[in-house]
């Protein structure tokens, strides 16, 4: 069964996000992400909420738990786009 990582999180600059975003076709293809889709909190354009689809349970873990080492670091927050502490995400079972 597919699972969806449901993610929300503040950006510094939208613009330098959305262009690592445009780019990011390939890392999310290389970690199992099957489609991804990215909105935008239509009262503050820097909030984002994210969408990500996996084949599984476990994929989906597999992928945060990435995201929560050094993969996430080396990624938009090195370079200063997210604000770390408003990342917020979770992970259901698609049905």
């Amino acid at each position: 069964m597919t699972a969806t990582i449901f993610a929300r999180h503040e950006v510094q600059d939208f613009d330098a996000f959305k262009a690592l975003w445009d780019a990011s076709d390939a890392f999310h293809a290389e970690h199992g992400v099957l489609s991804a889709g990215l909105h935008r909190d239509i009262d503050n354009p820097n909030l984002l909420s994210i969408s990500s689809q996996f084949a599984s349970v476990e994929a989906a873990k597999a992928f945060a738990e990435q995201l929560e080492g050094e993969g996430f670091n080396e990624g938009p927050v090195k370079i200063g786009t997210v604000i770390p502490e408003t990342v917020q995400y979770w992970i259901c079972e698609d049905i």
